[in-house]
């Protein structure tokens, strides 16, 4: 027996397609929710909170000329000396001390991976300020070594560069809410 059907393709109209999103439309809906929920419930339940603090440093880039040289001069010290500021910041020297600071609570390995440091991304022309942006599991703990980081940098650069660094923004209270994770953000993407 032969197969009397013809092996032409089958067009699809546009109002096929709209009618199988149609028919569809409800399981996606129930997907989408179901994905968001169980991604929002999995990032506060499994994901460990972070909570942050940051302290701001001003480092002092300023010589004894009074001219368009000394200008040019004061900018490209203060480009080094903040380099050379966050350098000795992230030395293990550096970790080990204010571990000891904190009656080392915390090894100086584990600061070091909580506490970075990084040149001020907001003010793109200002080349004498640097933030340290602490990172720990407790609000509390964020506060207490944001502000022994603005403590004992001063002094410890002093053992290393003539640099003049002086924090001038610490924080005074612990942070209100978390920084990480963002369970909104997670729900919208498996969403």
């Amino acid at each position: 027996m032969e197969n009397t059907e013809s092996k032409e393709p089958r067009e699809i109209s546009i109002k096929d397609i709209f009618k199988t999103i149609k028919h569809g439309f409800w399981i996606m809906v129930v997907c989408a929710v179901v994905f968001a929920a169980a991604a929002y419930g999995y990032s506060k339940i499994f994901i460990p909170k972070t909570y942050e603090a940051k302290v701001s440093f001003l480092v002092d880039t300023s010589s004894t000329g009074g001219n368009a040289y000394s200008a040019l001069y004061d900018y490209n010290l203060g480009v080094a000396r903040v380099g050379n500021c966050i350098e000795i910041l992230k030395s293990n020297t550096f970790s080990n001390k204010l571990s000891e600071n904190l009656d080392n609570k915390y090894t100086a390995a584990q600061l070091s991976r909580m506490v970075s440091f990084t040149r001020d991304e907001d003010d793109k022309n200002s080349t004498s300020v640097f933030t340290a942006t602490v990172k720990a599991r407790t609000a509390n703990d964020a506060l207490v070594i944001a502000q022994e980081v603005a403590k004992i940098s001063h002094d410890h650069i002093l053992q290393y560069s003539d640099a003049i660094v002086e924090a001038y923004d610490v924080p005074e209270n612990p942070p209100k809410a978390p920084s990480a994770p963002n369970s909104r953000r997670y729900a919208l993407f498996a969403g």
